[in-house]
């Protein structure tokens, strides 16, 4: 299991770096005369807030998981870098960060091109920024809307035993309709440790749709924590378990 969780961080971390590479070559051509790290940072997060706010929530994510490891005596597993080192080691980082580079684009400078560059990424970039911004004001609007003791009950009637399926799948689909710092936790939570894979799903999609870090854990890779064979039974029963919104329940 340690073996398959650090392959698949690596191959997370590759398609990280990919993907950041490409942003920094893209915001390149809109930097100002003198930059430097910290310029291209705060271009980044101006251009890709969602998707910086993602690798924020990966390195918290992976630092907990090490900590924990520590803490009960076994070695560090990801040992990941804060986002802003993971930007310095970027091979296109370090290739406008060399003088040979900054010398150039110093000599080669034009403000007027350089704003025309930013109209073109502003016109790629803000429609989508635009509409997660909306997605997440919309949610967050029908918060205000309601009780918080509403939120409490809902999440608590969740976790109690003996809810059914049923109600579980509702109290999900109602919960993706609003947007908070708790709810985005409690989502969080079951994306990461509901057993079951229908209600496991559905807190996987809220978490993206709204640009948070989350996984979609296979069947096969979730923790049974009970030697009671009768309890392991009625758990692999309960993974299986789908209700779909048109009233059937099946396995």
């Amino acid at each position: 299991m340690a073996g398959f969780t650090k392959h698949k961080y690596a191959k997370d971390l590759t398609q990280t770096k990919n993907s950041f590479n490409t942003y920094v070559k893209k915001i390149s051509p809109i930097l100002p005369i003198e930059f430097d790290l910290n310029c291209i940072i705060k271009t980044l997060k101006k251009y890709y807030p969602y998707e910086w706010r993602l690798l924020e929530e990966k390195y918290k994510e992976y630092t907990r998981a090490d900590r924990k490891l520590i803490r009960v005596g076994k070695k560090a597993r990801y040992k990941t870098v804060t986002p802003e080192k993971l930007i310095s080691i970027l091979p296109q980082t370090k290739a406008i960060l060399s003088k040979d580079y900054k010398a150039n684009y110093r000599n080669s400078f034009s403000e007027v091109q350089r704003t025309q560059n930013e109209e073109k990424i502003k016109k790629e970039r803000l429609p989508k920024i635009q509409r997660i911004d909306d997605r997440i004001a919309k949610a967050k609007s029908r918060v205000q809307q309601m009780e918080p003791i509403y939120f409490e009950k809902m999440m608590g009637l969740y976790d109690r035993k003996g809810t059914t399926q049923k109600d579980r799948v509702y109290i999900m689909h109602e919960l993706t309709k609003y947007y908070s710092p708790e709810i985005v936790q409690f989502f969080s939570r079951k994306a990461h440790s509901e057993y079951n894979f229908q209600l496991r799903l559905m807190a996987f999609s809220y978490l993206q749709q709204f640009y948070h870090y989350t996984e979609l854990r296979s069947q096969k890779h979730m923790e049974l924590r009970t030697t009671n064979k009768k309890k392991r039974k009625e758990m692999r029963e309960y993974a299986k378990q789908k209700f779909n919104l048109n009233y059937s329940c099946t396995s």
